[in-house]
């Protein structure tokens, strides 16, 4: 796919930089949405990268998440 001169002339493809891999190129959306960006704005998260976050979304408390940490159910 990377190497198809349609996927390119579309502007199909996009250079992405991870901060444990480096710079790669990925696909972006093979369609457009008007008024709506649909290429990638960055590297997929890390493992556990957001788990606090999505945590304190789920309701628990800054303290209850510590916490778990330090009982091992994470991290």
């Amino acid at each position: 796919v990377f190497g198809d001169p349609q996927v390119e002339s579309n502007g199909m493809l996009t250079e992405l930089n991870h901060p444990s891999v480096g710079s790669y190129r990925t696909l972006t959306a093979p369609f457009s949405v008007s008024g709506a960006e649909t290429s990638p704005q960055g590297p997929a998260p890390s493992p556990g990268e957001q788990t606090n976050e999505i945590l304190e979304e789920l309701g628990l408390s800054t303290e209850k998440i510590s916490q778990l940490a330090m009982d091992g159910v994470f991290g």
